[in-house]
């Protein structure tokens, strides 16, 4: 079965295995993060995975804590929903959304600490040698969700990602770095809600200008927002969302260049030599 698949749920992501790459070479330890550059893929696509409505006064980053073999068991911070009126949903970031996190060989499992409109979740993660091999995690559908499967397949520079049998995106990579996701869209255009398989467009988003920091969210699928990011090395500092439709004559996408949107940052570096994304113990302590 083939759809367009508008991801929208409350996601919580689960994370590695017992070999938790989460430090600089000098065994400095992430202990927050900044929330800008994530990619919450509740959001719909025009946001370019983050859109928020505003900020808690009190908010100081995402924080994250360790049990004492330096697995992540606790993430405090991220986008808190609440209602803006009829059938509106706004978005605060704050530290009411916690996900606790527990670990069971490959297997990770994070649940959510804040009441949300579709109750308390718990996704799956299954990752092997520092690699994400599947995962299952809540989608709303209307007042409904369901909980889908997606699993992953390495090839060489691209990762191929299913939902149950079929194939949803394909992740591409350069210097190991994913500096590209598409997404084959079928449907038929004069009945979406009947299965197709007609080739209808693609969508792409593109992550650019990359530093050569360390990307210290690496392997840290399970976080809310950085599953894009765990794949990369290093930090982008560009993204783009493209859409494409199919020529069903000559057989070749055409670029829809009303449907392009983009985002930059520019982070700085801190004293530790980490990203001003990040904030490490080592940077707190001197």
């Amino acid at each position: 079965m083939k759809h367009i698949y508008f991801l929208f749920f409350i996601l919580l992501f689960a994370s590695c295995s017992t070999s938790d790459d989460n430090s600089l070479e000098n065994n400095c330890l992430l202990i927050s993060y900044e929330p800008a550059q994530l990619y919450y893929e509740y959001f719909n696509r025009e946001d370019l995975g983050f859109r928020v409505d505003g900020f808690d006064p009190d908010f100081n980053g995402i924080e994250v804590q360790y049990d004492n073999n330096d697995r992540v068991i606790k993430v405090i911070g991220g986008p808190t929903p609440f209602p803006m009126g009829s059938n509106l949903t706004g978005w605060l970031i704050s530290d009411l959304t916690q996900y606790d996190i527990e670990y069971s060989e490959n297997n990770v499992s994070i649940t959510s600490a804040i009441e949300s409109f579709y109750g308390d979740t718990t996704n799956d993660y299954t990752i092997i040698n520092s690699r994400i091999a599947q995962r299952s995690i809540i989608i709303p559908q209307g007042l409904l969700s369901e909980k889908v499967v997606f699993s992953y397949q390495y090839e060489d520079d691209r990762v191929i990602e299913h939902q149950g049998s079929d194939l949803f995106r394909t992740f591409y990579f350069e210097n190991r770095n994913l500096v590209k996701i598409e997404e084959l869209i079928y449907f038929n255009p004069d009945n979406i809600f009947e299965d197709s398989d007609m080739l209808y467009g693609k969508y792409e988003i593109i992550f650019s200008e990359f530093d050569n920091l360390p990307n210290l969210l690496e392997g840290k699928f399970f976080i809310d927002g950085a599953f894009f990011k765990a794949f990369s090395k290093n930090n982008y500092h560009k993204i783009e969302s493209k859409y494409y439709t199919y020529n069903q004559d000559t057989g070749s996408f055409e670029h829809n260049s009303n449907l392009v949107n983009w985002r930059s940052y520019n982070f700085g570096v801190n004293e530790d030599g980490s990203s001003g994304l990040f904030a490490t113990d080592c940077l707190i302590e001197n």
